[in-house]
């Protein structure tokens, strides 16, 4: 026989706890929702109940009275169930977003290397799925009130019950039926029939709860999987072009059709099979006892016991105290698989966040300027088998330019994130002039870096927002950093120029090519104005003579700078101070260009081997 467990109310209880710091309303309101409905259907009953026996006795009047009484209170608790229903829904709206902002802080404030962690983002999705689909937190809402608005209806029913077991026969009928009518035997089989109905209930619950459980861990991976096709390759514009000029339509829609069928077969199996069996248990259960409650109550009237609107109101009660009892099983049991799924969503929040940073300010630079030290720093990914890379040491500061080359896959852009904390080493340490960056706030310690990656991130929001990366921006100066860029022309001729929307999300929004993107992408970090500026590949996508523009602009501007250009055109490395050269996630070689060519090693033959496909090139 399954056992009735209580121990998952702990996670409920919690949960309503996150929930009434995150929204104060809303489980009070719940409350009194779940009271008055768990009421209302007794007061129903009740004025029935005397309306039909006012009707046998003749009494018309009072019985319009009572008409005129029920109609009033069944319009007022209408009025105020629907008044409660909307701001429950209001409210259980609002909650459910703010603890979807959760997420996004939480993922926002998780150390930036592990978010290239596959497991950490099905993680995040996974949270994601959990409140969006299972109901995360708000579903203990929901069924926390229909638990109450049950536990009400059970006890006024076994009141009601009681009090009608109690009720004596008049003597109108012996035998057997005055035997049941009295009230000890018709107390205990009323409450043999509703015993019997509680523990067959539980035994169907403890039955299909296994099936539930695992049916909801699977239902995320299934769902991920269609997911993946609506939101990532049929609502995904930039995959048209290929899935057109490869013909793939027919492959994607085969794939998609299998990931249906197997979707189709769990849910006939884990819910719709098992939800009507499940069903038809509990309306054979049900139908069992509600005859026999049926029997003994027809037995008290027979007796003069009780009367005939007695007899409809204590069926009805016994109807509904059956019907309880067993919507207290159920929602016990979605509770209990409700605090399961949750735990997805704990497990993502119980993350530890970035490691706690200093809150040392950063002095204003010596005359000198910054100096920042990779001290035979080694860094791996998470989960990866091999360093990125490995024993680097070198200086950058805020009055060179610097250079980094190498092959693909040499570590250049994981030296970047490193030298802008985004990063923290595995092995060694980096110091800001002498002092470990870890001690500086972040703050502080960002504001020394524009940045443009190659990976770089414009948002849906307004030209000039994207600049100045944040709402109060001075337009003259994002003006200023547009020319600059070569991006003037284009954003004048925008719908509300820099108040036009990026991308097109509504009516006025704007695409841009990938040339005219990183060119944003570099007014942003002309606008930042920092001490260092740090450029990844940042002409990949602009032609010859956009480049050239770009270079000569950046060369002007970071004059009193110190600069960090990372690129596979081995030209632009030529006036830089220092050029390092990565290899295999190391230094290999370290030196200004003339030296370097010297040298004979790898940065010559890159050098060489480029120039040499420009010649063959030139017409």
């Amino acid at each position: 026989m399954g056992k009735l467990s209580l121990s998952h109310h702990r996670s409920g209880i919690r949960a309503l706890g996150q929930l009434q710091k995150t929204e104060k309303g809303l489980i009070p309101v719940s409350v009194l929702q779940a009271g008055l409905e768990g009421v209302l259907p007794y007061l129903e009953l009740f004025f029935s109940a005397r309306i039909i026996d006012l009707l046998m006795a003749g009494n018309v009047g009072k019985t319009v009275e009572m008409i005129v009484l029920f109609a009033l209170l069944v319009a007022g608790a209408g009025l105020g169930l629907d008044g409660l229903s909307g701001v429950h829904t209001y409210l259980a709206d609002r909650a459910h977003r703010k603890m979807l902002r959760r997420i996004n802080q939480k993922a926002m404030e998780l150390e930036y290397a592990r978010m290239e962690d596959t497991g950490l983002l099905h993680k995040i999705a996974d949270a994601f799925y959990t409140m969006e689909h299972i109901g995360g937190y708000n579903a203990f809402i929901g069924f926390y009130q229909q638990l109450l608005k049950n536990l009400v209806q059970v006890a006024i029913a076994f009141v009601a019950v009681v009090r009608f077991s109690l009720l004596p026969p008049s003597g109108a009928a012996g035998g057997w039926i005055a035997w049941l009518s009295a009230p000890p035997v018709s107390f205990c089989l009323l409450m043999l029939v509703t015993v019997g109905n509680l523990l067959l209930s539980q035994v169907i619950a403890a039955r299909f709860k296994r099936y539930r459980s695992y049916g909801h861990q699977q239902k995320i991976k299934v769902e991920r999987t269609l997911d993946y096709f609506a939101d990532k390759v049929f609502m995904n514009w930039e995959m048209g072009k290929e899935i057109r000029l490869f013909s793939m339509l027919d492959l994607i829609i085969q794939k998609h059709s299998k990931a249906l069928k197997e979707s189709i077969q769990f849910y006939n199996r884990y819910y719709s099979d098992t939800a009507k069996n499940q069903e038809s248990l509990y309306l054979i259960i049900q139908s069992l006892c509600t005859l026999a409650a049926y029997f003994v109550v027809i037995c008290k009237v027979l007796s003069g016991g009780a009367s005939i609107g007695q007899l409809s109101q204590y069926i009805g009660t016994i109807v509904l105290f059956n019907q309880a009892v067993r919507m207290c099983l159920a929602v016990n049991q979605k509770i209990a698989l409700q605090a399961e799924c949750i735990t997805t969503f704990q497990d993502f929040l119980a993350l530890e966040t970035n490691p706690s940073t200093g809150n040392r300010k950063i002095p204003q630079p010596p005359e000198e300027g910054y100096c920042i030290e990779f001290h035979h720093v080694s860094f791996r990914y998470p989960g990866a088998q091999a360093n990125a890379l490995t024993d680097v040491c070198c200086k950058i500061t805020s009055r060179t330019k610097a250079a980094v080359v190498g092959r693909n896959g040499a570590g250049k852009t994981t030296f970047v994130k490193l030298l802008c904390r985004l990063y923290t080493p595995t092995e060694g340490k980096i110091t800001l002039n002498g002092v470990d960056i870890r001690e500086y706030c972040d703050e502080d310690y960002f504001s020394l870096f524009s940045v443009v990656f190659q990976d770089f991130s414009l948002f849906p929001f307004p030209v000039g927002e994207n600049i100045a990366a944040g709402e109060n921006l001075t337009a003259e100066k994002v003006w200023d950093c547009l020319n600059k860029a070569g991006l003037q022309e284009r954003v004048r001729q925008m719908p509300r120029q820099l108040g036009t929307n990026l991308h097109k999300y509504d009516e006025d929004g704007s695409n841009m090519s990938g040339g005219e993107s990183q060119k944003l992408a570099i007014a942003r970090a002309l606008y930042k104005d920092a001490p260092l500026v740090i450029l990844d590949e940042p002409t990949a996508a602009l032609d010859p003579e956009s480049e050239y523009a770009i270079f000569s602009t950046l060369n002007r501007l970071v004059e009193n700078k110190g600069s960090v250009f990372i690129s596979h055109r081995m030209g632009s490395c030529r006036y830089c101070q220092e050029i390092f050269v990565f290899d295999g996630g190391r230094i290999v070689e370290h030196g200004t260009h003339p030296a370097l060519m010297e040298a004979g090693g790898l940065y010559q033959a890159m050098y060489t081997a480029q120039a040499e496909q420009y010649e063959k090139a030139a017409p």
